[in-house]
């Protein structure tokens, strides 16, 4: 794993961990949700995870 993976990976895990106490909701609903919306281009994690 490349650092820029790495550093990707770390800010989407804080951004999950967020939005999981802010909606109450699982990691598996929030991984879930964040990843359609990546799909739909709603969000996106740039190589340098910002």
């Amino acid at each position: 794993m490349t650092v820029i993976q790495i550093e990707q990976r770390r800010t989407k895990n804080l951004v999950i961990d967020e939005l999981m106490v802010l909606t109450g909701w699982s990691r598996e609903r929030v991984s879930k949700a964040l990843g359609l919306m990546e799909q739909e281009k709603t969000v996106s994690f740039t190589p340098e995870g910002f």
